[in-house]
């Protein structure tokens, strides 16, 4: 894996990641991104996000995208809703 020289962006702000190939045509991922406290979003502490993912038939440059998609409800619950499926 290597990190990656471009940063993705997502509702949160900045997020990097680090990618590699896995086999032939799949790839796996490594993104992270602090996120700061927001009253009023109901983060009333700031979160650190890390992420680990492979998957064998979806490339690096495509798994990289994984956190553009990440949303966090009022609990402080953390999902995203993956495009590599």
């Amino acid at each position: 894996m290597s990190i990656d020289p471009g940063v993705r962006q997502n509702f949160y702000g900045a997020y990097g990641t680090a990618t590699g190939k896995l086999g032939a045509n799949g790839g796996c991922v490594y993104p992270w991104q602090s996120i700061s406290c927001d009253i009023e979003l109901g983060r009333d502490k700031a979160v650190e996000v890390h992420l680990r993912d492979c998957h064998a038939a979806t490339g690096p440059d495509r798994l990289a995208d994984l956190l553009s998609g990440l949303s966090m409800n009022k609990a402080r619950c953390i999902t995203s809703q993956s495009q590599s499926a």
